[in-house]
């Protein structure tokens, strides 16, 4: 299914309301002085632009703990090797690596602070550790990170898992052991790791995604799995992954799953190339249907009203599953430059790698190079800029604070939004003085 004939604006609440009215008037018209608003969102809307007063700002990130006396700083790199979180106190935090000419190559921190940025104190993770694959905050306000460890005791590198119930002040961590069963050290077997890569929360319980990859001489092997992590007891257990048959997929002990999600509707979403599983008691697995026959998932999230947003590899990059209606397409608009032929006609980003839902119901969705916005739950789409002199490229992970600032880590900037020319692995949206975080960002 194409398309809504009722759509998922999400509530506005507050008296900015009244204006989305004009703004999103031919869209579904907005809502009412109540601050409902209306349930027609369809595919067809108006051509009135999306006017945003957003772009990124520099978030003036220092790490003191890698600047040398009398030397410029060091730069340091966020993204790939981190990610960010923000916690219900105001907290941000943000995983990190420093850049080194010798071994080891990259040094890992994370990084916190607690007034906006202003200030930050960084914390070493334990030498045995790789950098944090994940930067998550639980609903009980529980800081949680994935790395792996080298351990005497193993010639590969073992799972740990981390938290932090004091907002990041202090951590500690878990050597945790899956149910794979290792490769012997030696022959065919070059090297072997298991790292937790994803953790989403279901009906109480902590899930954690586990990776299991095997590189041989010729080729390699990799095996996912789902866990459920006890804190208490240290242990992972076992949640396995079972598609209905007959089915879109083929009954297996293992699946190269891409994305987990869970949210407010009670179920468990599970993303396996194209297709997306759930299950609403960790036992029962039912699939729905595919929303695209040429795309493979790239995100997934789960919307406040319990929609499930989906992001693919495919240049129609985004959909919404809504209960009862099916899949609607919200691609990205077509502004991507061909970057080997000036004069070919743009097209719309390849992929989307992270859809996050704002306290005022919008939504930011992250493209390889861009994050764009919209109002409307994706009938609409406006790029967010860089600061002044900025390009921002690889956006990797955002979090919005109570505040309503939204935070993003970046892998580089090809320039500072400030002009220097350097990297700086965070960046922020603030909303305009006066306005409320529960309406940021609306399309006016």
């Amino acid at each position: 299914m194409s398309g809504w004939r009722k759509g998922l604006n999400p509530p506005l609440r507050s008296v900015l309301a009244a204006l989305m009215v004009g703004a999103l008037a031919g869209c579904g018209g907005g809502g009412g002085g109540d601050g409902s608003a209306s349930e027609d969102a369809g595919a067809a809307c108006s051509p009135t632009p999306i006017v945003l007063a957003l772009s990124w700002q520099p978030a003036g990130f220092t790490a003191p703990e890698v600047a040398e006396l009398g030397q410029p700083p060091v730069p340091v790199v966020a993204g790939d090797l981190g990610d960010v979180a923000v916690t219900p106190s105001g907290g941000v935090h943000l995983a990190w690596s420093e850049r080194r000419d010798t071994l080891p190559y990259f040094k890992s921190f994370v990084s916190r602070s607690h007034d906006a940025g202003a200030s930050w104190h960084g914390t070493s993770i334990e030498p045995a550790s790789s950098g944090f694959a994940f930067l998550t905050t639980l609903a009980s306000g529980r800081l949680v990170a994935g790395s792996t460890a080298d351990l005497a005791q193993n010639w590969w590198r073992s799972p740990r898992l981390w938290w932090s119930d004091d907002d990041g002040v202090t951590w500690r961590f878990q050597d945790v052991r899956s149910d794979v069963v290792a490769p012997a050290e030696g022959g065919l077997v070059l090297s072997y790791e298991e790292e937790p890569i994803r953790v989403t929360e279901h009906n109480g319980k902590v899930v954690v995604l586990v990776r299991a990859v095997s590189t041989r001489q010729s080729d390699g092997e990799i095996l996912n799995r789902l866990y459920y992590w006890d804190v208490d007891s240290a242990t992972l257990t076992r949640l396995p992954v079972v598609p209905p048959q007959p089915g879109p997929l083929p009954a297996r002990d293992d699946y190269e799953i891409a994305q987990i999600a869970g949210g407010a509707n009670g179920y468990l979403y599970v993303g396996i190339a194209g297709e997306v599983l759930r299950t609403a008691d960790g036992i029962n697995w039912e699939a729905l249907p595919r929303a695209r026959s040429d795309a493979n998932l790239t995100a997934l999230t789960v919307l406040a009203n319990g929609t499930l947003a989906a992001g693919f590899d495919n240049y129609a990059n985004l959909s919404l599953y809504k209960e009862g209606w099916g899949w609607r397409q919200a691609p990205l608009p077509e502004d991507q430059k061909d970057l080997f032929d000036p004069n070919a006609a743009l097209t719309r980003p390849f992929l989307v790698k992270q859809i996050l839902q704002l306290h005022s119901g919008a939504l930011l969705a992250s493209t390889w190079t861009h994050v764009y916005a919209s109002c409307d739950l994706g009938a609409r789409w406006k790029r967010i800029e860089p600061g002044p002199g900025g390009y921002v490229y690889r956006p990797v992970r955002m979090a919005q604070g109570a505040d309503g600032t939204v935070w993003g880590s970046f892998y580089t900037l090809d320039s500072d939004p400030a002009g220097t020319g350097g990297f700086q692995g965070l960046l922020k949206i603030q909303p305009p003085a006066g306005v409320a975080p529960r309406d940021f960002v609306n399309c006016l």
